[in-house]
């Protein structure tokens, strides 16, 4: 119990720091998001492929891989200093634009708003799983 005790405070100090990483993270996750659904909406064919790409990249790569490539692989460059926590929340952020834009994909695909929109004007029930 005086274990316990006495890692508390660190534990406590850790819990807070991880509670900071993860709002920042995802208020920028969720505009990362946002602006790659806008270029999958977009019109123009390079900037759908882009955000395809984007959404491919990230989910098909460990997240421990995308960590080191931003602290080591930015930091490597000498153009910028990242600590810790600044490479976390870029790499959170970037991870969790990708999960909010693959989770709103059906939102936006017109074949399930027509869908949607023949069950509005139907009088069948709707079956929901």
């Amino acid at each position: 119990m005086k274990i316990i005790a006495a890692a508390l405070p660190i534990l406590l100090q850790g819990l807070q720091v991880t509670l900071y990483i993860f709002v920042i993270a995802i208020i920028l996750g969720f505009l990362i998001g946002l602006v790659v659904a806008l270029l999958r909406l977009a019109p123009f064919k390079i900037l759908n492929w882009i955000a395809k790409v984007y959404v491919d990249a990230i989910r098909g790569t460990p997240f421990i891989v995308q960590l080191f490539f931003i602290y080591f692989g930015v930091n490597s460059l000498h153009l910028i200093s990242l600590n810790s926590t600044v490479a976390g929340i870029i790499t959170v952020a970037i991870n969790a634009g990708a999960i909010l834009l693959r989770l709103s994909e059906p939102a936006s695909n017109p074949l399930i708003k027509d869908k949607l929109r023949l069950q509005d004007q139907s009088d069948l029930p709707v079956h929901k799983p």
